[in-house]
Parts: structure tokens; sequence; C-alpha cells
């Protein structure tokens, strides 16, 4: 198994610009699931999702990645298939850097970008190496979670800052291990598990579909802990850092139980206090755009 293949044998990657880059690489990535038995549709709204790929699949992780089960139960536990989806977000650029050095690949995320929804995976492709970087929204966020110096400037609120936050940490070695290095780690932590086959695999967890609210729920802890930080610029010390990053882990720890209640108590206030018509009109328009949110439960 070859994975990502040369699906456009004829066409050099030098032949595209960063103004039609993006659409070449998307088709150049839904070329490949296709050939591994997903089916691959592209939504007409872009709204941070570039592919969506379905596919069914054994709970128990039976077939092989490159397999597309077509019955209706796994020929090998007799278990009923599961139908697995995966909403893709792909970053394309050219690795920088000189070959017998560190190369690095910058890409930009926003925090919207982190959905809550465990089956929401970062594709990064590497155009100039061939190289894919599969990593589901939980894995992403473990990492950082879990090595928080790494993700500090990630994903904390930036003091005075120039540019627009691009992410330069994730680097592949001349010995060809993709790592994640930063200031305060110079060994960094390895990204290979996310590469190509090794990132296919992780991906496939029907698990993320199967327990879909219990990643959830774990997904957004993640958040609270990360999103909620500080990183300070130059014009500010580590002291004034942890003072105000101190203050916002307080908030969040007092807070984080009556999140819920607050929401549902303005919630009623509202319903008091605005015209049945409004009500309706803004269930039916605005609300819409937000599963789960309503006037009337």
């Amino acid at each position: 198994m070859n994975f990502p293949s040369i699906v456009f044998e004829d066409v050099s990657g030098y032949d595209f610009s960063k103004h039609n880059k993006k659409h070449v690489t998307e088709d150049f990535v839904s070329e490949n699931f296709k050939e591994l038995g997903w089916n691959v549709y592209r939504p007409f709204n872009d709204t941070g999702i570039d592919l969506i790929i379905i596919k069914r699949c054994c709970p128990r992780g039976h077939e092989q990645i490159d397999e597309s089960a077509n019955n209706e139960v796994c020929s090998q536990c007799g278990n009923d298939l599961v139908h697995i989806k995966r909403f893709i977000q792909v970053k394309t650029r050219e690795i920088k850097g000189k070959s017998n050095s560190s190369q690095f690949f910058g890409y930009t995320l926003k925090s919207k970008d982190f959905r809550t929804d465990p089956r929401h995976v970062f594709l990064l492709y590497s155009d100039y190496t061939n190289d894919f970087l599969i990593i589901p929204m939980y894995e992403y966020l473990k990492i950082f979670y879990e090595n928080k110096e790494l993700g500090k400037s990630h994903f904390g609120t930036p003091s005075f800052r120039k540019g627009n936050n691009k992410l330069n940490s994730l680097r592949k070695h001349p010995n060809g291990q993709w790592v994640w290095k930063s200031r305060n780690n110079a060994r960094g932590i390895s990204f290979d598990k996310f590469v190509n086959k090794n990132g296919l695999k992780l991906m496939s967890n029907p698990d993320y579909d199967i327990n879909v609210q219990k990643y959830a729920e774990q997904i957004s802890e993640m958040k609270l802990h990360l999103f909620y930080t500080y990183s300070h610029g130059r014009q500010f010390n580590k002291e004034l850092e942890k003072e105000i990053n101190n203050y916002l882990s307080n908030k969040v720890k007092d807070n984080i139980e009556s999140i819920s209640s607050i929401r549902s108590e303005t919630r009623k206030k509202l319903r008091k206090e605005l015209s049945s018509e409004l009500i309706d009109s803004i269930e039916n328009g605005y609300l819409v755009k937000f599963e789960g949110v309503s006037f009337y439960d």
C-alpha cells in the first residue's frame, strides 16, 4: 500500500500557485481517500470543512485501512458494521528549509477551527515531501493538553503581536522524522504517529463515532484548559503573565459548573421579555445555525 499515492501523475505541484493550490490539493486528497474505499463529498458552503468522507467498517477494526466493507456485518466477527464519518480541514504548504537541515511546515489555525466533535480532522499536506499528517481533533488537543508549554503561544490569548500567529514549530528532520518543537522544549514531541499510513489508521478508529459524546466532553474540557490562557509579548514580563493566568484559571474553575445554568436562566428571561413573533423568528432563523440551542427547551 502506497499512501498517499501520486494520483495526478502528469502534473507537477510547482505548476500551481497560492491562487489555485487549495482546490488542486483538495482534489488530490479526495482521490487518495477514494482509492481506499471512502465516499468523498465536498460541502457547497465554506464552513471550515473542506471534505466529508464516509465508509463502513467493523467496530472492532478487523478490516485493513485500505479496504472498504460492503456487507452488513463483519466477515470475521459477525458484528454489525458502522458508518464512520470524518470532517476534514486541509492545510497545504510547501515545506521550507534546506534538505540537509530541519525543514518547517508553517500553518495557521483559528479558535473556530477547533470543533468539539471528535470526528473533525486536520490534514496537513506537505506537497514538497508528499506527506499527509492526519491528526484527529482529540489527538491534536491531547498533545498540547499533556504538554502545555508546547501550546502556550498556540492557544493562549496573545498580547501585542505582529502577523497572523502562524505556527512554525512543526518540522521534518533530515532523517525523515516529524517533530513539534518550541523554545521551551528543545527535544520536541514526535508527530510520526500522524504521518501517512499511521495517521490514516489513527483517524479510522470507529470509537470516535461509537462514543462521540464521550470524546466531545473530553475535547470540551481540554479546550477550557488550553484556550483560557494568556501568553505575554515583549511588553510584559513572566510575573504578570502568571498573575493573569491564575486569574483566568480561577474564573474557569468558579464558573464551569454554572455556565449551563446561566444560559438556561438567560433563555427563560428572554422568553418572558420577547414577543412570541420575535421568538419564532429567532427559532426559525438565527438559532437554526446552532444545533441544540432553543428558546423552547
